[in-house]
């Protein structure tokens, strides 16, 4: 009995013991910086077994470490010591990057486009004449302008080291030609009139405009404020206007020249009897045909031909073949041909010297206001003489008694320009009076059919005058020779 207790006793099965406990983990933190230092993040491993997460004052002290001293965002790092997250990097620290200085701007006061586009006109219609190719700008005209470089703002890393900023880049003026730049450095200006040309990012002022070609469709009207080349023909229709002088290398046909300064046409004038051509200076011309032509100074040419010149210097036509036959020649001074009126038949033409052609425009301009001046007061009489009937008829309504007054204004002013005109008129009579001597030279001859006025005397030429030499004396013209 005891034998089987005991053996019971063994048989009994072992009670199993606990494995040991593994010693708790605590959390352990990690702050990384970015490459670029704009940045820092925080790493927290989970806890295990009981380990403790990180406390605030831990988290400090390894920013500390890391020295992590700008942009710290505290709000987070505190959740992150009350709730943190665990195994992911979380952002707790941002600096400020820097902020490149702006850029230099550069303003460009002209246009540089030069798109051969008609403009249109005010009533809706298309002119195909202006092209609007030229620029023109004037001496000391604001061309372009720019704007200095900011310095821009420099950052901080969040490790406290300041990173500088980019300063703005700078702009080059576009200076070229007949510029000039502003003591400031930050303009740029026209040193002379002229067309602005944008080439190669340079503005320049060019004094001399060239065509190379006809001034035709493909241009349009010229209008330059310095002096044009045209290394073709003026067409019909189309005009050169120029604030300096012209030079045509081929022809004038039925075109428009109005010049500051002198004009040149090596091929000719033909005006087809529209065409016209205006100088402040001289003109010079192979020939002038059908066409109106005004100089300040001298005009020269081979062959004149139904043509109406003016000019307040002189005429002289080069070339013992150089004629003028019909048409009107005006000169203050001298006209100087070899053949004057026609050879063959009698050609109306009218040779004037003695007087300046803008005084006998004037006196003709006058002639014309003081009739329309008459015609309207003449008008205005009847008018009046009607109201003041009806007036004695106690018949004016009130409408036609404020017509009636501003009837006797209108008839007051223009009497009082009437009486303006004559006296200017009398003023430019005296002075062609005065003025009324000139020279006439025919060195082969002038023909039948020629009138010469020199001042106030005149003759008309009824048989051929050989090389003569006309001037006025007291009683009249005096014929005499020519060399």
């Amino acid at each position: 009995m005891a034998d089987i207790i005991e053996n019971t006793a063994l048989e009994q099965p072992e009670v199993p013991q606990e494995p040991p406990k593994p010693p708790p983990i605590d959390s352990v933190g990690k702050v990384i910086a970015s490459a670029d230092g704009m940045r820092a993040n925080i790493h927290m491993t989970m806890p295990k077994f009981g380990g403790k997460h990180l406390t605030l004052a831990e988290i400090h002290d390894l920013l500390a470490k890391a020295k992590i001293v700008y942009g710290l965002r505290q709000l987070t790092i505190n959740k992150m010591a009350e709730e943190p997250l665990f195994d992911r990097e979380v952002l707790i620290a941002e600096g400020t990057p820097p902020v490149k200085g702006k850029d230099a701007e550069m303003t460009i006061h002209v246009r540089i486009s030069r798109n051969a586009t008609p403009k249109q006109k005010e009533d809706g219609m298309v002119d195909y004449k202006d092209l609007g190719l030229i620029e023109n700008v004037t001496q000391g005209q604001l061309l372009a302008s720019k704007t200095l470089p900011e310095p821009g703002v420099d950052g901080m890393t969040v490790k406290g080291i300041v990173v500088r900023a980019q300063k703005g880049k700078e702009a080059a003026l576009p200076t070229g030609k007949n510029t000039y730049i502003s003591e400031d450095g930050l303009s740029l200006y026209a040193h002379i009139n002229g067309q602005c040309d944008y080439h190669d990012r340079k503005l320049s002022v060019m004094e001399t405009y060239t065509v190379n070609g006809d001034v035709s469709t493909s241009t349009g009207n010229i209008n330059f404020i310095g002096n044009v080349v045209i290394n073709g023909n003026i067409v019909a229709g189309f005009a050169v206007q120029a604030g300096g002088n012209v030079e045509v290398h081929g022809c004038v046909e039925g075109g428009f020249i109005n010049a500051a300064g002198n004009v040149l046409i090596r091929d000719g004038f033909h005006g087809m009897y529209k065409g016209e051509i205006i100088a402040g200076g001289s003109v010079r011309s192979k020939y002038i045909q059908a066409g109106r032509v005004m100089a300040t100074s001298f005009i020269e040419s081979q062959i004149v031909m139904q043509a109406n010149i003016q000019t307040a210097d002189s005429v002289k036509l080069i070339g013992e073949r150089s004629i003028i036959m019909g048409g009107r020649v005006v000169a203050k001074n001298e006209i100087d041909c070899y053949h004057i009126g026609g050879k063959n038949n009698p050609v109306p033409t009218v040779i004037e010297v003695g007087s300046d052609p803008q005084l006998i425009v004037r006196a003709h301009e006058l002639e014309k206001e003081e009739i329309v001046c008459k015609k309207n007061i003449a008008d205005l009489d009847r008018l009046l003489l009607l109201f003041k009937q009806l007036e004695s008829q106690n018949r004016l309504p009130p409408d036609k008694r404020e017509m009636m007054e501003r009837s006797l204004y209108t008839r007051r002013t223009t009497n009082e320009r009437l009486i303006a005109v004559k006296a200017e008129t009398e003023e430019v009579k005296i002075k062609l009076a005065e003025e009324g001597y000139g020279t006439v030279r025919a060195r082969v001859a002038v023909y039948p059919g020629v009138r010469i006025i020199i001042g106030t005397e005149q003759q008309l030429v009824s048989a051929q005058i050989p090389n003569c030499r006309i001037t006025r004396g007291e009683d009249g013209l005096v014929f005499g020779s020519a060399v």
